[in-house]
């Protein structure tokens, strides 16, 4: 017969292996290398006054689009109210 053991000790072998951690394991590297090589600047891209152009229109449209949101609530309220049947 036999004996009882802690179910904590024995579940490692109670399961087959799992491929996805060294599929995990892989990206993860991967990842890593190219972020470092990108800091380092082995393949940093050159940044064009035509970039900066499309970053300035990119943060005036978010600005705008704060801007319109912030307005939005007091806009639906307003309308919400004059519509209600008294």
């Amino acid at each position: 017969m036999p004996t009882p053991t802690c179910a904590f000790c024995i579940i490692a072998t109670s399961f087959a292996p799992s491929p996805m951690a060294s599929v995990t394991d892989l990206v993860f590297v991967v990842t890593s290398s190219t972020t470092s090589a990108f800091w380092i600047g082995d393949t940093r891209q050159q940044i064009t006054t035509l970039h900066e152009m499309h970053r300035s229109r990119k943060s005036r449209r978010k600005s705008q689009l704060k801007a319109y949101l912030s307005v939005l609530p007091s806009t639906i309220n307003a309308a919400l109210f004059s519509f209600r049947s008294v």
